[in-house]
């Protein structure tokens, strides 16, 4: 299948066979044709868990370098990369490490769902070598209405870091790239097109 979404427009051409592979890991392994009921109340034809794909050694190996590349790629001066834990979690770490495997290391950072209600009360966990004002690039497993991609955005902000971009491994293409992009420039791997 030849690659409809809009990936190739930023990735390097050496890139384009391991957005292939990736491509066809989601379609066989993450992605399923039912009916379902999203987080946000909307029904769907389709059902995506790109976790069985970003939590396997060879998902993880080509997440992190497609993510770390798209990095390269749209945000070059980029110090730091994080999302909204549970689904941006192994996408951090795959990037970290290609990151620091490319000789360009990348801090990383977890934002939860909610400050924690002890300890440090803490939203956003960091690597030891994350400062205050990094620019970062947000991640996404998915994005559908885009809402936990604003709640991460609001909690960086928040702490005093700058969003440059925002990379997401799949959009479903239900109208939530419309309120990332207004956030920050908005780029995905994959889209509901280029799945069967």
């Amino acid at each position: 299948m030849t690659l409809l979404g809009p990936a190739s427009d930023f990735l390097p051409s050496n890139m384009l066979d391991s957005l292939e592979q990736l491509r066809l890991l989601v379609n066989h392994h993450a992605f399923e044709k039912r009916s379902v009921t999203l987080a946000s109340g909307k029904q769907s034809d389709f059902y995506i868990d790109c976790r069985k794909v970003s939590l396997s050694p060879k998902g993880g190996f080509l997440i992190g370098q497609l993510f770390f590349s798209a990095i390269q790629s749209v945000a070059s001066k980029a110090t730091a990369v994080g999302g909204m834990t549970m689904g941006a979690d192994p996408i951090v770490t795959a990037t970290t490490v290609a990151s620091y495997i490319g000789g360009n290391p990348l801090q990383s950072f977890y934002v939860r769902k909610e400050a924690k209600q002890h300890g440090t009360g803490r939203q956003l966990e960091c690597s030891y070598g994350m400062t205050k004002s990094n620019s970062v690039v947000l991640v996404e497993d998915v994005v559908t209405t885009g809402g936990s991609t604003k709640k991460a955005y609001d909690a960086v902000t928040k702490a005093g870091h700058s969003v440059v971009a925002i990379v997401s491994l799949f959009d479903r293409q239900e109208g939530g790239a419309t309120l990332v992009k207004s956030l920050a420039p908005y780029y995905a791997l994959l889209r509901r097109e280029d799945l069967s």
